[in-house]
C-alpha cells in the first residue's frame, strides 16, 4: 500500500527504498539501472524513479543512483574524492549536511536520494581536524598562516576545489 502510493513520487521512493529493501523488496531494475519496479511479498509494483547518470571509476561504468551501494562497497575504490570527482563531473549534486560534514545525500533531477553509508569529509592537518564544508574558512587562515602543503590541497581537489589566478593590484 504504501509503495502503491509513492509509486509516482521517485524522491519519497527512494527515502524508503532502504527499509524496504531491509524488509525483503526487491528493485527490478532496466538495463541502464533505472528501476522500473518493486516485489513485495511476490507481489510486482510499478514506481517511478530517476533516470540514472553513467559515471566511470578506474575502468568501470556505473549507473547512479542505482550502482551507489555497490559503488561505496568496493574496495578499489581509492578514495572517496574519486566518487565525489564523478558525481561533480557528471552534474549530480552531493548533499552536505554543513555542520557534521557528513554526506546525506545526492540529487538528481530533483530528487533526493540518501546516501548509503556514512562519509564524513574531514581534512586532517597536523594535530587538527576541519569538518568541510562548515570550517573552509578556517582551513584557509591555517593555509595563509602555514603554508599549503600538498596533502591538503589533493584532498581538496578531490573535493572539488579549484584554484583560480586573480590579477595582482
Amino acid at each position: 500500500m504504501l509503495v502503491a502510493a509513492l509509486k509516482n513520487n521517485p524522491g519519497k521512493f527512494h527515502q524508503i527504498l532502504p527499509l524496504l529493501e531491509m524488509y525483503g523488496a526487491h528493485p527490478e531494475k532496466s538495463p541502464s539501472g533505472e528501476i522500473k519496479s518493486i516485489t513485495i511479498n511476490g507481489k510486482r509494483m510499478p514506481v517511478r524513479s530517476v533516470r540514472p547518470v553513467r559515471i566511470t571509476l578506474g575502468d568501470r561504468v556505473y549507473n547512479i543512483p542505482a550502482d551507489l551501494e555497490e559503488i561505496v562497497q568496493q574496495p578499489g575504490i581509492q578514495s572517496v574524492g574519486e566518487l565525489m570527482r564523478a558525481l561533480q563531473k557528471s552534474k549530480v549534486t552531493v548533499v552536505v549536511d554543513r555542520d557534521t560534514g557528513k554526506v546525506v545525500g545526492i540529487d538528481k533531477d530533483g530528487v533526493r536520494i540518501p546516501f548509503p553509508v556514512a562519509i564524513q569529509l574531514v581534512l586532517k592537518m597536523g594535530r587538527r581536524k576541519f569538518v568541510i564544508p562548515r570550517d573552509l574558512s578556517s582551513v584557509v587562515r591555517h593555509l595563509e598562516r602555514h603554508g599549503l602543503p600538498s596533502d591538503a590541497l589533493n584532498v581538496l581537489y578531490d573535493f572539488g576545489l579549484s584554484l583560480c589566478a586573480t590579477p595582482m593590484t
